[in-house]
């Protein structure tokens, strides 16, 4: 049998085509015909099934964390998650954990972002803006009622409270970054005197964004499917649903950092979509800025701190020259980056 897996690497140097066929089969579902690939892959080993349904392998987390999670988010019908068909915690014969699951309709939003238009990418913007200010309105009272109904309240004890916002600055870290830096062959070019000045002269808002809601806290662009339907586009799933009950100015920075800063066009898309049920504060892209700022200094540090602890990460440079990259441009327009950076692009983090 054709082996599949990805080599020297734990269990998926053996797994087979047959492994997924008899795993379907143990669940009443039939063999698929075509396996494919998930694009670009993560950390879970993921394959479409005939182009319907999905299998994860969960290697690295907590295959009842996610089976619950999908199960409470698959009810809420504000948020697009895919159901759960089947699931096991442990395959007797791979000894690992997985889940099949219907397959999100539509493309990731990263693959599809390079296979469309720039007018396109306007439309695209302005259906994601509105959906996810759709599910933005999703609040803790619902979120747990939800969850009691279904007995999964221990799976929302952590937000019987909206969490509060980390408004904590990097500021403390200037003074060794550009040696750090230096250490794994990265040169800081500047960058640490203009965030020193930045600094200086900047403090940022205490308040809230928008009111607390439903948000993903793992907002990539590889996270979100998007369907294009007879009218324009459409969220049509949400996966490696990491939730929480917060404000949106987190995950509404993901998104600028990737793909709204791009342009003012992008920008007012995705606001004109969002504004359908929020609006946004006044200086909305003064402060999105700022938190940029904060948000790809802040994974720098933190792959910085990864790769002393993890030798073997050297490879993460390339991820932190990516953060720096862009941290540059927002500290000086004129070095502003000119394309979406995704994770494949920047790194997983």
């Amino acid at each position: 049998m054709k082996r599949i897996g990805r080599p020297e690497d734990d269990f998926r140097e053996k797994l087979t085509e047959g492994d997924i066929g008899r795993i379907c089969e143990v669940h009443g579902l039939p063999r698929p015909t075509e396996l494919i690939p998930e694009y670009r892959g993560n950390e879970n080993v993921c394959y479409h099934l005939d182009g319907k349904l999905f299998i994860a392998f969960v290697i690295c987390e907590d295959i009842h964390w996610k089976v619950e999670s999908l199960t409470l988010l698959d009810a809420i019908n504000e948020i697009p998650t895919p159901h759960v068909i089947a699931w096991s915690e442990n395959d007797p014969e791979l000894h690992v954990p997985y889940m099949i699951v219907e397959r999100c309709p539509g493309h990731r939003l990263d693959a599809l972002w390079t296979n469309t238009t720039a007018e396109q990418h306007v439309d695209i913007l302005e259906a994601f803006g509105a959906d996810t200010g759709r599910y933005h309105t999703v609040s803790s009272t619902v979120l747990r009622e939800r969850a009691h109904k279904l007995g999964l309240a221990h799976r929302v004890r952590h937000i019987e409270e909206p969490e509060s916002r980390d408004d904590s600055s990097h500021v403390d870290s200037l003074p060794t970054l550009a040696v750090r830096l230096r250490r794994i062959g990265v040169e800081e070019n500047g960058v640490v005197k203009r965030l020193e000045a930045h600094f200086s002269r900047t403090t940022r808002k205490q308040d809230d964004f928008i009111a607390p809601g439903l948000v993903h806290t793992e907002p990539f662009a590889e996270h979100f499917f998007i369907q294009q339907t007879g009218t324009g586009y459409r969220l049509s799933g949400c996966v490696d649903l990491n939730f929480g009950v917060e404000d949106s100015l987190g995950e509404i920075t993901s998104h600028y950092v990737s793909m709204l800063s791009l342009g003012s066009a992008y920008f007012d898309a995705f606001k004109r979509g969002y504004e359908r049920f929020f609006s946004f504060p006044p200086d909305a892209e003064e402060r999105l800025r700022l938190e940029a700022i904060e948000h790809d200094l802040g994974n720098i540090l933190w792959l910085l701190d990864t790769m002393e602890d993890r030798p073997g990460w050297a490879f993460a440079k390339v991820w932190v020259s990516g953060h720096l990259r862009r941290l540059e441009g927002w500290l000086e327009p004129a070095k502003k980056t000119d394309r979406a950076l995704f994770r494949e692009d920047i790194g997983p983090w």
